[in-house]
């Protein structure tokens, strides 16, 4: 698994590649740090099917961007379509 800090990089610069704000692509970085890690855990170490932890996970990323885009004033949107942007290939890759 890569390292949390590895995680924030990525979509950081992922974010800012399609002209985020610094605050905005910051919010997106600390949502895929811990819904990153709650997934690829989640996947190790317990028998639920990808899938139904994609499931769970996106879950958390609308829970999470509902109320960081409210409590930042940033459309939802920028905070969550890069995550799924980069989840995508890896569910399908692993089914």
């Amino acid at each position: 698994m890569f390292p949390p800090d590895c995680q924030l990089f990525g979509v950081l610069g992922f974010s800012l590649l399609f002209n985020s704000r610094i605050k905005t692509a910051s919010m997106t970085a600390f949502i895929g740090i811990y819904t990153n890690t709650l997934r690829l855990e989640s996947i190790d170490f317990t028998h639920i099917p990808i899938q139904a932890v994609l499931l769970i996970a996106a879950f958390i990323v609308g829970i999470s961007t509902f109320y960081f885009s409210h409590y930042n004033k940033c459309p939802r949107i920028a905070l969550s379509y890069l995550r799924y942007v980069l989840w995508f290939p890896v569910s399908i890759c692993s089914a």
